[in-house]
């Protein structure tokens, strides 16, 4: 996405789930290029770790993000902290899939609290703090299974392809702001949110479907983050799809 990637210096960024995978990786390549970036996630001893490896005032905020208001919390007391929010990346999900017929309600729950209520009141929360320096930056991560639905699948592709409607909706609304909005869609990418799918069914089919491909690292996710908010203020990457050069749908 180019050498001459633009820098992010004094400029505030929070990543959730940034403990492992997307967001640790979107989290390195913030900082490297000048951001301070607030790490929340629930697992405190990993972000403690990443947070003393990436340096740059890099802070720590331990949450469990299945409460749809503790990212919100999070967003309102960064802004109070450092006077400016610029950068906001709704990373955190979960992928609890079953046949819905079999599927235990308090994993559908908490799906669509993850995937969906929570990273909505986070936007919420940091709408004025970014308009009050000029417009930020939201980002929202869907999901191409929201488009290619398999069967089993149906509430976390439902919710994925919510936060898809709702944040090209948002974008609208704050347009006069000067914040912009991007949903990342991504392909199959190697990270650990398979391994915790319920159904023993499926999640031997999606890990027997990722092995029949290369999939994308989590810093392939990160680089394409990083190239929407670095773009220069007339720009805005409103949707990215980034899949597997072997992946066919």
């Amino acid at each position: 996405m180019g050498s001459q990637q633009a820098r992010l210096d004094g400029r505030v960024a929070i990543v959730s789930g940034a403990s492992a995978g997307v967001g640790a990786a979107t989290a390195r390549a913030l900082a490297a290029a000048g951001a301070r970036v607030a790490l929340v996630a629930r697992r405190r001893e990993r972000l403690e770790a990443l947070a003393a490896e990436i340096g740059g005032g890099a802070s720590v905020h331990a949450a469990d993000l299945y409460d749809p208001s503790a990212l919100a919390g999070v967003v309102a007391d960064v802004a109070r902290r450092h006077g400016r929010l610029d950068i906001l990346v709704n990373n955190a999900g979960s992928m609890l899939s079953s046949p819905l017929r079999s599927a235990d309600p308090a994993d559908l729950r908490r799906m669509t609290d993850l995937n969906f209520l929570t990273p909505v009141l986070a936007a919420r929360a940091a709408i004025e703090p970014m308009r009050a320096t000029g417009g930020g930056h939201l980002v929202f991560i869907g999901s191409l299974g929201a488009r290619f639905c398999t069967p089993g699948n149906a509430v976390y592709a439902g919710v994925k392809s919510a936060i898809h409607v709702f944040a090209e909706t948002l974008r609208k609304e704050l347009i006069a702001d000067g914040t912009r909005v991007t949903t990342i869609l991504p392909g199959f990418v190697a990270t650990e949110i398979t391994a915790h799918i319920p159904d023993a069914t499926m999640k031997a089919s999606f890990e027997q479907f990722m092995g029949s491909m290369t999939p994308l690292s989590p810093a392939d996710i990160a680089a394409a983050i990083l190239y929407a908010v670095t773009q220069p203020p007339r720009v805005s990457p409103t949707e990215i799809v980034v899949r597997p050069t072997t992946q066919p749908n």
